[in-house]
């Protein structure tokens, strides 16, 4: 980070958030599976939160490596994605979003998909934007409540928008020009106040590499 202030923010930050992921891990994970009476005994929390200890002493979950857990993370890809010549990018603004706000689109990797699939699956069910190559960019905790961003670059195949109005108010094209016009803090080109992710988000990472690097790591 540039700043100590910043650094030392987001270092307390993490160190909170791990607590409250154990503390979530806690709740969640109250039972021994592995004791003999099963739901009678309740399991504890043991070796600062890496370990579930089952109150049965007998139990083979007080000394087996069948015990050692650790909070549950989520993998949320994130994708900021480009149309072929690199001169635009797609951001979006979902119901729940601040007025204004735009950010690079994400969601939920399902089970057995690939960070690849799962970017071109979400910009495809958000947006209608089919995507070619994709690219891993770099990866940022989002531990309120459990995830990992895993941040990357796409390319886009088409670039008409046909949007899940569930998941996306809005979608719009941004050239390199506009998305530096705001953070000047002009107005974009309808004449509206955009605002776009804090510094420290992965999302502005992956909008500086493009703004920054012509070929954006495709």
């Amino acid at each position: 980070m540039c700043g100590g202030r910043t650094s030392t923010l987001l270092t307390s930050f993490y160190d909170i958030s791990y607590v409250v992921c154990d503390i979530s891990c806690d709740f969640s994970c109250v039972f021994c599976i592995s004791s003999d009476t099963f739901l009678t005994p309740f399991s504890a929390s043991a070796e600062s939160g890496y370990k579930r200890q089952c109150h049965t002493l007998t139990c083979s979950a007080s000394s087996h490596v069948q015990s050692v857990s650790h909070p549950r993370t989520d993998a949320v890809v994130i994708a900021l994605v480009l149309n072929r010549d690199r001169s635009a990018c797609l951001l979006g603004r979902g119901p729940r979003h601040p007025p204004g706000f735009y950010s690079a689109l994400a969601g939920f990797m399902e089970p057995g998909e690939s960070i690849e699939d799962a970017v071109r699956r979400e910009i495809a069910e958000e947006t209608g934007v089919h995507v070619g190559r994709v690219a891993y960019h770099s990866s940022q905790p989002c531990p309120f409540p459990a995830q990992i961003m895993i941040g990357c670059i796409a390319e886009a195949l088409t670039e008409e928008l046909t949007l899940d109005k569930e998941e996306i108010e809005d979608a719009r094209w941004f050239t390199k020009e506009e998305i530096r016009g705001i953070r000047e803090g002009k107005v974009d080109r309808e004449g509206k106040r955009v605002t776009l992710p804090m510094g420290f988000a992965i999302a502005s990472s992956l909008l500086k590499t493009w703004l920054e690097d012509p070929a954006a790591r495709l």
